[in-house]
């Protein structure tokens, strides 16, 4: 719980490094004397933000994760075109003109979006993820580097896009995504062996604490937060009653950068 209330874990964004923090805090709290910190680098796309502007209105909008390298940056005079409501299927817009417009869609809809690109929409707004799964979320992005602008209404604000989608009200989007050089952190705690001879061999636990959303920004990751916390019980237990073993706690991030970080601490075991 106090990991989603940090905000987005994805590595590089704030809510990642704080999570670092805490678990450093959580682990000497625990009885862990000894935490080290090891830091490597790893891109991520960061989201510096996105707006709907209809006249003098302004609403806030999220980008959604690259196609392969390519974000949902925006031109610096933005984009412009009229906002339609586009539903979940090709027939909720039957005889509706695509070409050059912004598209509101449902979250539920599959690649639907990718089929209203070829009609010719300008870009996306997708609304109401409550409910949504890991295959819906996978199918929000593509692996190709094709420029196709989606973005997320936060549920506080779905409602007013939808209301402007139906008055068919002209929006400029404004807002950039860049590629970032990250820095994520990996922690390692170390409970020492109480055995002489098998203190000298290790046992490395291992979780992720960083979390992962099609939505990069808004990726509190409560559930991804449950091995960690898990393994924080574990550790709890061993403190109390010393393994013969000494013990590796080691909890790392860019876990969805193809683990970024385990995959830079495993040569620092080979050399130990």
């Amino acid at each position: 719980g106090d990991l989603a209330r940090l905000g987005s874990r994805v590595t590089g964004y704030p809510g990642c490094e704080q999570a670092a923090v805490y678990l450093q805090e959580a682990l000497y709290g625990l009885g862990v004397e000894e935490v080290y910190t090891y830091e490597f680098p790893v891109p991520i796309p960061l989201d510096e933000g996105f707006v709907l502007e209809s006249g003098e209105e302004r609403v806030a909008l999220y980008g959604v994760w690259p196609n392969l390298v390519r974000t949902v940056s925006l031109p610096v005079e933005g984009l412009e075109g009229g906002l339609v409501y586009g539903g979940r299927g090709l027939e909720d817009i039957e005889g509706v003109e695509i070409r050059g417009k912004v598209v509101v869609l449902e979250y539920g809809s599959g690649m639907y979006w990718v089929d209203v690109f070829h009609l010719g929409a300008a870009a996306v707004i997708l609304v109401g993820a409550e409910g949504g799964h890991r295959k819906e979320a996978e199918q929000k992005f593509l692996d190709v580097p094709a420029d196709l602008p989606r973005f997320y209404a936060a549920p506080e604000v779905e409602g007013r896009v939808g209301e402007l989608a139906r008055e068919g009200r002209v929006v400029r989007l404004r807002g950039s995504m860049s590629w970032r050089n990250a820095i994520g952190k990996v922690l390692v705690g170390v409970i020492p062996g109480r055995a002489a001879q098998l203190g000298q061999e290790a046992v490395l636990l291992n979780a992720y604490y960083d979390a992962m959303s099609p939505v990069p920004a808004l990726a509190p990751g409560a559930e991804q937060a449950c091995s960690v916390a898990a393994l924080l019980e574990i550790v709890e237990a061993l403190v109390r009653r010393p393994p013969r073993r000494t013990v590796l706690v080691v909890l790392t991030a860019g876990h969805f950068e193809n683990l970024a970080g385990m995959r830079y601490f495993a040569p620092l075991l080979r050399r130990a």
